[in-house]
């Protein structure tokens, strides 16, 4: 997996094989919201980006944070900057909560 993902960075082409079997980026229809940190140091925000231009989604949403690569998730600014922000991002993308079912008595 190291070689295929830092070596050979099969994830810039839009797709990865895995134990025999190929995830292709393009097929993922589901919403997407990528976060980058502004200061990481591993995978720019430019790149980050870019992950976008390969899903099949059309809905996608990109934003920089602040912080570094683990410090976008789990800085002292990451519960505003990232996790308030992922909540409303699904909340609006939650369906309702179905009502329960009455269960017939006989």
């Amino acid at each position: 997996m190291l070689v295929k993902v830092v070596v050979d960075n099969r994830l810039a082409e839009g797709e990865f094989e895995l134990v025999r079997k190929v995830s292709r980026f393009g097929r993922i229809r589901a919403p997407i919201f990528v976060f980058a940190g502004a200061s990481d140091a591993l995978i720019s925000a430019s790149t980050a980006e870019g992950i976008l231009d390969l899903v099949g989604s059309t809905d996608k949403r990109f934003e920089v944070a602040p912080g570094g690569h683990m410090g976008v998730i789990l800085g002292a600014t990451a519960p505003a900057a990232v996790w308030k922000k992922s909540a409303d991002w699904l909340v609006k993308r939650s369906a309702p909560p179905r009502p329960a079912r009455k269960r017939r008595t006989f």
